[in-house]
């Protein structure tokens, strides 16, 4: 997400490719069938468009990662020790693949491979990966850690990915290469980002881009940074209290690494090649999760306790706006926390944008609403709420093809399903 100014985006454009089913589908794990396209239910008070989800599907229990592989969802289920298939076309779980105890097993976060034929599945339990083929419908290879995984896995090119790891500050991310295809054993290496003097390490974000490899560290109140292929020491920051989402701009050809920090509702802009602080921003309440609009001209921060998204200008070094998010906007709480960024679809209007002369992708922000059932869509051109639509409860990961959403609700041991091309 936060690696490339493009990939994101055209990867978005790629036909869906779906397997034959080839196996029976069981209607009981479908709570309601497809009702066609999301209807519009009301609107705010500013005319903003609330939607229903148009399809509810049942999964294991306490979903909280998914991702699109090989013409396949992939949904891990922690609670269950399960990983959910579910054909996008069909909006039914296909197979289940059960890998173990949820005592000792706990498949969580999922993220495809950059050629969008894999998807890889992170153990908070076991201490390792799982490499799922959409296309086969099958655990095709696992990798130890020996280490609790954070909470995103991010790529550094197309076969090798870095993870935050641990509680301890030394060897806390693991550096993890598929020279020979994912089907085959991966490489492991372990490197210390962090603080010398720091004793503990909280595992969660961490983010790569322009040549470097940034890990915020909230136990420390710290974010360390090294460039990658040098030996040199890590670069500590301490910058606000309570770092955690955080992420690279690569626009224009520079590195800025930005993080915002939880405690002190601050989101901080940091040259990685001049190693200079370009600001500060004060932002909503409570940081919670970050992503780059393709162009990494903007960044857009969701403030879990205040009910907003911060739309962050990184060429102007500004807080451009903040954008209520959630069923009521203003009047009750949503309390954003995952927060994706996707091509619109084909179909919608102003589906492609010129920047300077460039033709690009137009995208859209997607927000969970964790408080109140709910995910929000702003357009990332203007930079504003497009529609809002109900789904079921509990955090909200989501999962994307040219044409459908698919969201995670871990309370309710479902996954709803929207119809993009209803949103304009």
């Amino acid at each position: 997400m936060f690696l490339t100014n493009h990939r994101p985006a055209l990867r978005g454009l790629a036909p869906v490719r779906l397997a034959p089913l080839g196996l029976a589908i069981a209607s009981s794990l479908l709570l309601a069938a497809c009702v066609g396209s999301p209807n519009q239910t009301t609107t705010t008070d500013e005319g903003l468009p609330q939607l229903d989800q148009k399809t509810v599907i049942a999964v294991g229990n306490g979903p909280h990662g998914i991702a699109l592989a090989g013409g396949t969802i992939i949904n891990s289920n922690p609670k269950s020790g399960s990983i959910s298939l579910i054909d996008p076309e069909s909006e039914t779980v296909v197979k289940t693949l059960e890998v173990g105890s949820p005592d000792s097993n706990s498949p969580t976060q999922a993220q495809a491979t950059h050629d969008g034929l894999y998807a890889v599945t992170m153990d908070s339990k076991a201490n390792l990966l799982r490499v799922v083929k959409g296309e086969t419908r099958a655990i095709v290879s696992t990798v130890a850690l020996g280490k609790k995984p954070g909470s995103k896995l991010v790529w550094a090119d197309d076969i090798t990915a870095y993870l935050a790891v641990g509680t301890t500050a030394d060897a806390n991310v693991i550096k993890i290469t598929w020279p020979n295809g994912f089907e085959a054993d991966a490489a492991t290496e372990s490197l210390t980002v962090s603080r010398p003097e720091a004793s503990s390490f909280t595992a969660g974000f961490l983010a790569v881009g322009g040549g470097y490899l940034a890990v915020p560290n909230g136990a420390d109140n710290a974010v360390s940074f090294v460039k990658l292929g040098e030996s040199a020491s890590p670069t500590t920051l301490q910058e606000g209290n309570g770092p955690g989402p955080v992420g690279i701009s690569t626009a224009d050809g520079g590195a800025v690494l930005l993080f915002g920090n939880k405690n002190s509702s601050t989101v901080v802009l940091y040259d990685l090649s001049a190693k200079q602080k370009l600001a500060t921003l004060q932002v909503g309440s409570t940081p919670t999760d970050m992503v780059l609009r393709a162009d990494g001209r903007f960044a857009y921060v969701t403030c879990n306790g205040s009910g907003e998204v911060a739309v962050i200008d990184v060429e102007g070094r500004k807080l451009h706006g903040m954008v209520k998010v959630g069923r009521g906007l203003a009047d009750s709480p949503s309390k954003p926390v995952h927060i994706y960024a996707v091509a619109k679809p084909a179909e919608a209007s102003g589906y492609r944008v010129t920047h300077e002369g460039h033709d690009e992708i137009a995208q859209q922000i997607w927000v969970g609403g964790d408080g109140d059932a709910s995910v929000t869509v702003l357009d990332a051109e203007t930079q504003k709420a497009i529609a809002v639509i109900k789904v079921g409860k509990g955090h909200h990961k989501m999962a994307f093809t040219a044409a459908k959403a698919f969201v995670s609700n871990l309370t309710d041991n479902t996954v709803s399903v929207i119809d993009r091309r209803a949103i304009r």
